[in-house]
């Protein structure tokens, strides 16, 4: 059994799969996904995606405050 140095094709073909099996793909697939499931557009999935954004540091905020039982006073 010979062993041969990989063509350009195979090389090319193979960093191209290393690529495609990345964390960061997964993460563009089930977003992609997500985006179908719920008939979303790109714009609309940014949009949702930065009310939560906000919905999100928000209750964090007032988690902390009553953590630290900081009432506010009218």
């Amino acid at each position: 059994m010979t062993v041969r140095p990989f063509t350009e094709q195979e090389r090319q073909r193979a960093k191209e799969k290393r690529q495609m099996n990345t964390a960061t793909m997964t993460e563009e697939i089930i977003l992609h996904s997500a985006m179908k499931r719920n008939n979303l557009t790109v714009k609309e999935a940014v949009e949702a995606m930065e009310i939560y954004g906000n919905d999100k540091e928000f209750y964090e905020h007032l988690d902390r405050l009553y953590a630290n039982e900081v009432t506010l006073e009218e």
